[in-house]
């Protein structure tokens, strides 16, 4: 459809997940799902999530998973 239609639609951007630590299922399911389906993905602190991403306020209490390799079709 790209070429067809000379118009870029995919477009890579990675996918930053927030959520509480220990007790929270989000960023808990997230991993699940990624090793479920082989999807590579960085775990980070909430700590190591702000170093990593400066213009995200990362509140104490909550932990982080990345997917670089997540898109969107636009």
């Amino acid at each position: 459809v790209e070429a067809r239609t000379k118009t870029k639609l995919f477009h890579k951007n990675g996918l930053l997940i927030v959520g509480p630590d220990a007790e929270g299922s989000t960023v808990r399911g997230v991993k699940r799902s990624a090793s479920l389906h082989g999807i590579a993905v960085d775990a980070l602190s909430g700590a190591a999530a702000a170093q990593r991403f400066p213009w995200f306020r990362i509140p104490r209490g909550l932990e982080a998973v990345f997917e670089p390799g997540a898109a969107v079709a636009a």
